[in-house]
């Protein structure tokens, strides 16, 4: 069964100043985490107070953390306010619950065909789908970046902006990736930073970083994301059908939350053999309520736009 959270095998961790016994969350850190990396993704869980921001030390050098390509080192880091006696929070920021995207036979037209005919291989690790020509598509699964069950979260938090009239069913709002990825993609184990860890890019490629992969294991399965960047095909600004670079963004921060923060969120069961009671083990699963409202939501959006 899938664990709890996604604590289990975290190496580094950070605390508030100046509770430092308390630890406030961390993250399962790969081999080329750098220290970028971990500031801008700090950025996003930490509330800074509102006349100023914070710097980060490691707990036993007391040396800063800078934006740099430096290796962030495994331990316990030190979050500071720059003013002495300002408050730092942790962000009540809320994060989604999401599971793996489903689709109905019309939303294939809509936006899993468009997709496919963009990218034609896997964006992030550029493996070619060589069945395309004759429309075989084994092994590549289209993902939305937003799941239809959060279209409420779309269109109220203006993620459709620069979207077509297609909303979220809009390729711009999705990536072909092979289908061990899509899984993993939907349940916010890896993300793409469109941002370059935090240096906004006024040009192109996105930077495919994984955020947490929940063990040293799995990040050992998964090592061929590491500082991948995304495939041109998706990424061309000429092509009305680009990516939208706000919703990447989105799922990033989304999956930062996910990960970063406290113990962090459930990891959900989405291996249901035929005969499987799944609204029962959703029921007795973490965060049931939560979860049934978000497959509801997405059952009856595909319900509404089937043919």
């Amino acid at each position: 069964m899938p664990s709890k959270n996604r604590s289990a095998g975290r190496n580094v961790f950070f605390v508030l100043d100046p509770n430092l016994d308390k630890i406030r969350g961390g993250l399962c850190a790969g081999p080329i985490y750098s220290e970028a990396d971990f500031l801008s993704m700090l950025s996003i869980v930490i509330k800074a107070p509102e006349d100023g921001s914070f710097n980060v030390y490691h707990k036993s050098s007391d040396e800063q953390v800078l934006p740099t390509d430096n290796i962030l080192e495994h331990g316990t880091y030190v979050i500071r306010p720059l003013r002495i006696g300002a408050a730092l929070e942790i962000t009540e920021e809320r994060c989604y619950t999401r599971t793996v995207s489903l689709q109905s036979s019309a939303e294939e037209d809509q936006f899993r065909d468009p997709v496919r005919e963009r990218d034609k291989m896997c964006v992030v690790t550029g493996t070619i789908c060589y069945g395309a020509m004759i429309n075989q598509w084994t092994g590549f699964e289209a993902a939305h970046i937003i799941p239809p069950g959060l279209e409420d979260v779309f269109l109220q938090q203006g993620l459709s902006t620069g979207v077509l009239e297609d909303g979220v069913h809009s390729p711009k709002n999705g990536l072909l990736l092979g289908t061990d990825l899509q899984k993993q993609f939907d349940q916010y184990h890896f993300a793409i930073n469109p941002f370059n860890s935090g240096r906004a890019q006024k040009n192109w490629p996105f930077l495919a970083q994984c955020t947490q992969l929940t063990s040293i294991q799995l990040q050992s399965k998964y090592s061929r994301l590491r500082r991948l960047t995304l495939q041109a095909v998706c990424r061309d600004e000429n092509n009305p059908h680009c990516i939208s670079v706000p919703l990447l963004w989105w799922h990033f921060k989304q999956a930062v939350l996910a990960n970063m923060r406290g113990a962090g969120e459930p990891i959900f069961e989405d291996d249901f053999p035929p005969g499987t009671d799944q609204m029962g083990e959703i029921l007795q699963g973490p965060m049931a309520k939560e979860r049934m409202e978000f497959e509801l939501a997405n059952r009856l959006h595909s319900f509404n736009n089937g043919s």
